[in-house]
């Protein structure tokens, strides 16, 4: 047996779950060692892809491991009552008994009492990782070490931490400085004292003068003021009035009250005493709401519909620059019609989008269609 195969490797399937715990943050838990005998193989070469071992014959708790640079140790116990074999493999399992770990021992016999010798064996398991915060190691005690032992290496808790008392001052400051206990920063009894007195004005105040949630659906500032602002809508923004014409297409006929229609196909008037078309040829962002019925292209009173924040569309999708209204095959790119479904309002609503739109999520809305977040932007029809 060559002495350069006496080492462990991680299996195919602890790469995948070393990988999975560096990009999660969760380690991998280890909890049970393997031995086996290779079915009597003295030639056994730590294989990758091994989900098992050769030939199991004793499986059992990781008793201790400790961390040294990338390596994680692990102390494997043997117990005398299991034998009858050589160990010439061992590996490392995790709590769902996946083999993580494969290694070729050195070539161990272990008796058996018929063999006249009963022994058991300490195995010291060295395995290279690419992080030891990876793996967490849970280490099962409940067998293989006995009362005294277990009371000279743990706390009682039954003691409730007397041990550290009784070691003196020495052992509690150490105790506080491992556990980063600093007694400054912290009140004695006169301090806490007085700061519940301080709380109980506090909360008497509090109840004194209760506070405003809000105004409107407007939360207070940090200061807890409510800013309501003029109360007027922006110009052509949520909730604003305007006299518009509707443009052709599917407004051709009588459009009934209450229809919402796409700001691109509706276009604000000035009335003046000598022509009350005037067109001001622009058009309107967002989406908006007929207040009365129309017929033709005559005016009628419209509201915009108020959205305020992008959370409230859903569904945002099937962006185009629309066709310009008089004319074939000649698209506006200042402008991105979008579908979407409003809460509260309705599905499938064509929504107007604009970098002049006065709503800062009218904009937002046409900045992400750029940009692709909804898809490819097409010319209108194609």
């Amino acid at each position: 047996m060559a002495e350069n195969k006496i080492y462990a490797v991680l299996t195919d399937r602890g790469a995948q779950l070393e990988a999975a715990a560096l990009a999660s943050g969760v380690p991998v838990l280890l909890n049970k060692f393997v031995i086996g005998d290779a079915n009597g193989n003295d030639d056994v070469t730590p294989d990758p892809a091994r989900t098992a071992l050769i030939h199991e014959t004793y499986r059992g708790d990781i008793k201790s491991s400790e961390n040294s640079g990338n390596q994680v140790i692990f102390t494997l116990y043997v117990p005398p009552e299991t034998g009858g074999y050589t160990i010439r493999e061992v590996g490392i399992l995790t709590d769902k008994g996946e083999l993580y770990s494969v290694a070729r021992s050195p070539d161990i016999l272990k008796p058996t009492d018929s063999n006249g010798a009963l022994i058991s064996i300490t195995y010291k398991y060295t395995l290279a990782v690419s992080s030891t915060s990876t793996v967490n190691v849970v280490i099962d005690n409940s067998s293989g070490m006995n009362q005294a032992d277990a009371d000279k290496r743990y706390l009682q808790i039954s003691k409730n931490l007397s041990e550290i008392k009784n070691k003196g001052e020495s052992a509690q400051r150490a105790g506080r400085e491992n556990l980063g206990i600093d007694l400054d920063d912290y009140y004695d009894k006169t301090e806490i004292d007085s700061k519940f007195t301080d709380i109980d004005e506090d909360i008497n105040n509090i109840n004194k003068t209760k506070p405003v949630l809000t105004v409107n659906n407007i939360q207070p500032d940090a200061t807890g003021n409510v800013n309501t602002g003029s109360g007027f809508a922006k110009p052509n923004g949520d909730g604003a009035f305007n006299l518009v014409m509707l443009y052709g297409g599917d407004h051709v006929s009588v459009t009934p009250a209450m229809t919402i229609v796409t700001g691109y196909d509706v276009s604000p008037y000035a009335i003046n005493p000598t022509n009350v078309n005037a067109d001001v040829e622009t058009y309107l962002c967002g989406a908006w709401m007929t207040l009365a019925a129309t017929s033709g292209n005559a005016l009628v009173m419209a509201q915009r519909i108020p959205i305020g924040n992008i959370s409230k569309m859903l569904n945002i999708r099937d962006p185009y620059y629309p066709n310009k209204h008089g004319t074939v095959n000649s698209y506006d790119h200042n402008y991105i019609c979008v579908k979407c479904n409003i809460e509260g309002i309705d599905n499938d609503i064509i929504f107007t989008s604009n970098l002049k739109d006065v709503e800062e999520y009218g904009v937002q809305v046409f900045q992400n269609a750029k940009n692709g977040i909804y898809g490819t932007v097409i010319d209108e029809g194609h």
